[in-house]
Protein backbone atom coordinates (compact mmCIF):
# COMPACT_ATOMS: atom_id res chain seq x y z
CA UNK A 1 0.00 0.00 0.00
CA UNK A 2 1.39 3.63 -0.65
CA UNK A 3 0.03 6.45 0.11
CA UNK A 4 -2.97 8.28 -1.58
CA UNK A 5 -2.87 12.22 -0.66
CA UNK A 6 -5.98 12.57 -2.95
CA UNK A 7 -8.42 10.42 -0.51
CA UNK A 8 -9.47 10.49 3.24
CA UNK A 9 -9.94 6.50 2.52
CA UNK A 10 -6.40 5.66 2.57
CA UNK A 11 -6.68 3.92 6.05
CA UNK A 12 -10.18 2.55 6.01
CA UNK A 13 -8.67 -1.16 5.67
CA UNK A 14 -7.90 -0.18 9.90
CA UNK A 15 -11.48 -1.00 10.64
CA UNK A 16 -11.71 -4.03 12.31
CA UNK A 17 -8.08 -4.34 13.50
CA UNK A 18 -6.33 -4.88 16.83
CA UNK A 19 -2.98 -3.38 17.71
CA UNK A 20 -0.34 -4.00 20.56
CA UNK A 21 2.56 -2.46 22.05
CA UNK A 22 5.54 -4.68 20.89
CA UNK A 23 8.16 -6.02 24.26
CA UNK A 24 11.07 -3.94 22.85
CA UNK A 25 8.83 -0.39 22.92
CA UNK A 26 7.33 -1.82 26.15
CA UNK A 27 9.35 0.93 28.63
CA UNK A 28 7.22 3.93 29.45
CA UNK A 29 8.58 6.64 32.18
CA UNK A 30 6.12 7.57 35.37
CA UNK A 31 6.25 10.86 37.08
CA UNK A 32 4.91 9.74 40.67
CA UNK A 33 5.57 12.98 42.61
CA UNK A 34 5.78 16.40 41.17
CA UNK A 35 7.61 18.28 44.29
CA UNK A 36 10.69 15.88 44.51
CA UNK A 37 10.71 14.94 40.23
CA UNK A 38 10.25 11.67 41.24
CA UNK A 39 9.94 9.23 38.39
CA UNK A 40 9.80 5.04 37.67
CA UNK A 41 9.68 2.84 34.39
CA UNK A 42 6.98 1.28 34.22
CA UNK A 43 6.20 -1.56 31.27
CA UNK A 44 3.24 -0.24 29.34
CA UNK A 45 1.22 -2.21 27.40
CA UNK A 46 -1.58 -0.82 25.11
CA UNK A 47 -4.37 -2.49 23.17
CA UNK A 48 -6.69 -0.91 20.58
CA UNK A 49 -9.26 -2.59 18.91
CA UNK A 50 -10.17 0.00 15.89
CA UNK A 51 -14.04 -0.55 15.48
CA UNK A 52 -14.21 1.80 12.51
CA UNK A 53 -12.21 3.47 10.22
CA UNK A 54 -14.26 6.02 7.90
CA UNK A 55 -13.24 9.27 5.77
CA UNK A 56 -9.91 9.14 7.93
CA UNK A 57 -11.60 8.73 11.22
CA UNK A 58 -11.16 6.17 13.58
CA UNK A 59 -13.38 4.69 16.66
CA UNK A 60 -12.47 2.28 18.89
CA UNK A 61 -11.29 0.55 22.24
CA UNK A 62 -8.71 0.44 24.21
CA UNK A 63 -6.97 -1.19 26.86
CA UNK A 64 -4.45 -0.61 29.31
CA UNK A 65 -2.10 -2.91 31.56
CA UNK A 66 1.36 -1.13 33.58
CA UNK A 67 3.76 -3.49 35.05
CA UNK A 68 1.05 -6.98 34.15
CA UNK A 69 -1.92 -5.48 36.22
CA UNK A 70 -5.54 -5.68 35.37
CA UNK A 71 -6.02 -3.61 32.30
CA UNK A 72 -8.28 -0.61 32.22
CA UNK A 73 -10.70 0.50 29.38
CA UNK A 74 -10.77 3.27 27.28
CA UNK A 75 -12.57 4.66 24.05
CA UNK A 76 -10.46 6.32 21.07
CA UNK A 77 -11.14 8.34 19.04
CA UNK A 78 -9.30 10.14 16.15
CA UNK A 79 -8.05 10.97 12.58
CA UNK A 80 -5.46 9.81 10.15
CA UNK A 81 -4.48 11.81 7.41
CA UNK A 82 -3.97 10.70 3.77
CA UNK A 83 -0.23 10.85 4.48
CA UNK A 84 -0.22 9.53 7.81
CA UNK A 85 -0.46 11.61 10.40
CA UNK A 86 -2.39 10.51 13.57
CA UNK A 87 -4.35 12.06 16.24
CA UNK A 88 -6.06 10.34 18.89
CA UNK A 89 -7.82 11.06 22.13
CA UNK A 90 -8.50 8.44 24.48
CA UNK A 91 -11.28 8.79 27.37
CA UNK A 92 -11.57 6.33 30.40
CA UNK A 93 -14.37 4.41 30.41
CA UNK A 94 -14.87 4.63 33.92
CA UNK A 95 -14.92 8.36 34.96
CA UNK A 96 -13.57 9.80 38.21
CA UNK A 97 -16.45 11.18 40.53
CA UNK A 98 -15.70 14.72 41.48
CA UNK A 99 -19.16 15.50 43.23
CA UNK A 100 -21.05 12.38 44.84
CA UNK A 101 -23.89 14.51 45.58
CA UNK A 102 -24.32 15.85 42.14
CA UNK A 103 -23.19 13.10 40.48
CA UNK A 104 -20.91 15.52 38.26
CA UNK A 105 -18.04 13.14 36.97
CA UNK A 106 -14.63 14.40 35.00
CA UNK A 107 -12.71 11.57 32.71
CA UNK A 108 -9.10 12.97 31.67
CA UNK A 109 -8.08 12.50 28.35
CA UNK A 110 -5.30 11.14 27.12
CA UNK A 111 -4.01 12.83 23.67
CA UNK A 112 -1.14 10.23 21.47
CA UNK A 113 0.35 11.91 18.28
CA UNK A 114 1.97 9.90 15.17
CA UNK A 115 2.50 8.80 12.04
CA UNK A 116 1.64 5.45 10.11
CA UNK A 117 4.88 3.95 9.04
CA UNK A 118 6.63 1.31 7.84
CA UNK A 119 8.35 -1.20 10.71
CA UNK A 120 9.65 -4.78 9.94
CA UNK A 121 7.71 -4.86 6.19
CA UNK A 122 4.31 -3.85 7.12
CA UNK A 123 2.39 -0.90 8.40
CA UNK A 124 2.80 0.19 11.94
CA UNK A 125 1.71 3.39 14.04
CA UNK A 126 4.28 5.37 15.65
CA UNK A 127 2.84 6.69 18.17
CA UNK A 128 3.55 8.74 21.07
CA UNK A 129 1.49 10.14 24.09
CA UNK A 130 1.02 11.79 27.44
CA UNK A 131 -1.28 11.44 30.23
CA UNK A 132 -2.00 12.47 33.77
CA UNK A 133 -1.79 15.42 36.08
CA UNK A 134 0.24 17.47 37.66
CA UNK A 135 0.71 15.03 40.78
CA UNK A 136 1.61 11.69 38.34
CA UNK A 137 1.68 11.64 34.98
CA UNK A 138 2.82 9.14 32.04
CA UNK A 139 5.09 9.11 28.76
CA UNK A 140 5.37 6.89 26.79
CA UNK A 141 6.84 6.51 22.58
CA UNK A 142 6.35 3.02 21.38
CA UNK A 143 5.03 1.67 17.67
CA UNK A 144 1.93 -0.25 17.90
CA UNK A 145 1.52 -3.61 15.53
CA UNK A 146 -1.11 -5.16 13.99
CA UNK A 147 -2.30 -8.48 15.61
CA UNK A 148 -4.17 -11.29 14.25
CA UNK A 149 -5.51 -14.38 15.54
CA UNK A 150 -2.64 -15.89 13.82
CA UNK A 151 -0.01 -14.15 15.40
CA UNK A 152 1.71 -15.20 18.68
CA UNK A 153 0.63 -11.85 20.07
CA UNK A 154 -2.67 -12.79 19.85
CA UNK A 155 -2.62 -15.66 22.22
CA UNK A 156 0.55 -14.22 24.25
CA UNK A 157 0.13 -10.21 24.45
CA UNK A 158 3.95 -8.92 25.11
CA UNK A 159 4.09 -8.23 29.30
CA UNK A 160 0.94 -9.47 30.11
CA UNK A 161 1.52 -13.65 30.77
CA UNK A 162 -1.55 -15.93 29.89
CA UNK A 163 -3.93 -13.62 28.35
CA UNK A 164 -4.77 -13.09 24.61
CA UNK A 165 -5.95 -10.04 22.75
CA UNK A 166 -9.55 -11.55 21.72
CA UNK A 167 -10.12 -12.23 25.87
CA UNK A 168 -9.32 -8.84 26.82
CA UNK A 169 -11.81 -7.32 24.29
CA UNK A 170 -14.11 -9.86 25.43
CA UNK A 171 -13.85 -9.13 28.74
CA UNK A 172 -14.82 -5.65 28.08
CA UNK A 173 -17.55 -5.88 25.91
CA UNK A 174 -19.32 -8.31 28.63
CA UNK A 175 -18.55 -5.26 31.88
CA UNK A 176 -20.12 -3.23 29.34
CA UNK A 177 -17.27 -0.52 28.14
Amino acid sequence: MTFDESTSDTWSWLAGTFWYVPAETMLAIRMVDLRQMRTRQVQDQTLWFIERSDSGYLIGRTALSLNGGAFSYATMVGSVTPSGDVLLSFAPVDPVSLDPETGVEAASLTIGTGKMVQYRGNWAFLMQMSSGTGAMSLSHWSYMLQSTPDDPSWTAIPGVPGTSIGAVFAASATSGT
